[in-house]
């Protein structure tokens, strides 16, 4: 037992030695660059010419080592790709929100149709369609021949004044069985569904619109929206033919459109949905080939990655705050137009809700990203972290060796490929956030812990070969 006890113990403090191996080898290859950035070797002197006005090797000639300006122009381009992939994740992410919305017509249906049931929005629908029913009925008109009818019958004074006063009653009546029944349909499953379906219908038939897809009844051409005869007449045939009206089957086909509205504004917004597909599709790839690309060419990628995440996080908790104010002036402007503040704040939020999730998703991994960078680094704090890291999972291993259950071969296979295994979790955890959809913090928490279990699982398994340490041997006794 106490020599289990010795080899495990053993085990520990090679692990220790390690690690600290490591942070030296770090340190001088990191003072070794920023040596050799600071000075230029100095060549050997040897006979020169004097030097003439005209000669080319008088002093004006002089350059500066080709290593140290390629170093310092590789420098410079990382910091400007990365600074632009920072200011560019703010676009991309407003971009693919707007694309999503625009094209996915499921993704849109799942935004607007649970505001069917929120009670505000209820409260409006419910509002607006009684106050149109009863316009559209004259209620006013018809209480008011009502009193004008009782009068001409010529009943006593009493009576017609006893009638009149059953006018307002009856006219309010009315009113309370027209909200009744109103409230009663918009709150009712089968509204939901008839809003599901108006929802769904209304972004298909605009996206097929915008995008000028065949077999559409309406089509957009530059700055005029016309109706394509050759459609309904097409219908028409199809549905006599159904009816047995053999003729039908001589109705030719017809390219003829009716102009049914022309506006500038048509073109642009034509032109913004073009627009919006594009960026929203290819932007976020721009952004990670930009941090990639600056990441590669960086002198320092460590320091690069920490301060690149921590520019993530200030671009994106602006991008969180513009959010919220916008939202706020947004219910504003609805109220502002007769919109209750209720159900302005319900719409806002249920428009809103997939894109905070997102920018608050991408704002935590971007904090991750830069504490992850940090406790790489050689300051006390990191150091610290990573010390005591290395105990805990030190102190398992030898736990686990005095239990039997050293994995060996597995082990040292797994201390060789460490470096890979660490890199390649990290990418798949990155991309699981980054490629899945809808972007939010859970799926970004889910992913952290993913990675943690496998790095721990990695520091756990993963066995150091000892270094092999030779004896010099008994020093030689000085002479006197």
């Amino acid at each position: 037992m106490a020599e289990s006890d010795d080899v495990a113990e053993l085990h520990a403090r090679i692990a220790r030695l390690e690690e600290r191996n490591r942070e030296l080898d770090e340190r001088n290859r990191r003072l070794e660059t920023e040596s050799a950035s600071a000075t230029r070797p100095v060549p050997a002197p040897a006979a020169q010419p004097t030097p003439t006005a005209s000669s080319p090797m008088s002093p004006a000639s002089s350059t500066t080592p080709p290593t140290t300006s390629r170093g310092r122009v590789r420098g410079a381009v990382a910091a400007v790709l990365l600074v632009v992939s920072v200011l560019l994740a703010p676009v991309a992410t407003l971009g693919t929100w707007a694309r999503v919305q625009l094209v996915d017509t499921d993704r849109f249906v799942e935004t607007f149709a649970p505001l069917v049931e929120d009670p505000g929005v209820q409260d409006l629908i419910v509002a607006e369609v009684s106050r149109a029913v009863e316009e559209g009925i004259d209620l006013a008109g018809i209480a008011a021949d009502l009193e004008s009818g009782i009068l001409e019958l010529g009943l006593p004074p009493r009576a017609q004044q006893a009638a009149g006063l059953l006018v307002a009653p009856a006219v309010e009546g009315v009113r309370s069985l027209i909200t009744s029944t109103v409230e009663r349909v918009v709150t009712s499953p089968r509204f939901a569904r008839v809003w599901t379906v108006a929802l769904e219908q209304t972004h298909a038939r605009a996206v097929a619109v915008l995008r000028g897809d065949d077999g559409r009844l309406l089509a957009l051409e530059g700055d005029q929206l016309s109706l394509q005869l050759g459609v309904v007449v097409a219908e028409v045939r199809a549905v006599l033919i159904e009816q047995g009206f053999a003729f039908a089957e001589r109705i030719p086909e017809v390219d003829r459109s009716i102009p049914i509205v022309t506006s500038q504004s048509l073109g642009a917004v034509a032109s913004g949905y073009r627009l919006a597909v594009a960026v929203g599709w290819w932007l976020p790839f721009v952004v990670l080939g930009l941090l990639a690309l600056g990441l590669a060419l960086a002198r320092d990628r460590r320091r690069g990655l920490a301060r690149t995440g921590a520019g993530y996080t200030v671009a994106l908790a602006l991008l969180a705050v513009g959010l919220a104010l916008a939202r706020r002036l947004l219910v504003r402007e609805l109220g502002e137009v007769g919109v209750p503040v209720a159900a302005g704040r319900a719409m806002v939020d249920q428009v809103s809700a997939v894109l905070v999730a997102a920018v608050t998703a991408l704002l935590l991994l971007s904090v991750l990203v830069a504490v992850g960078a940090w406790l790489l680094g050689d300051s006390r704090p990191a150091t610290a972290a990573r010390s005591l890291g290395t105990r805990a999972s030190g102190a398992v291993r030898a736990a686990m060796d005095r239990g039997g259950l050293d994995p060996r071969g597995v082990g040292r296979l797994v201390e060789r490929g460490r470096g890979a295994i660490v890199a390649v979790t990290v990418v798949v955890g990155v991309g699981a956030v980054l490629l899945g959809r809808p972007v939010t913090p859970g799926r970004v928490l889910g992913s952290l812990a993913g990675v943690l279990v496998v790095l721990a699982l990695v520091e756990i398994v993963r066995r150091p070969v000892p270094v092999p340490v030779t004896d010099p041997g008994p020093a030689a006794d000085p002479v006197a």
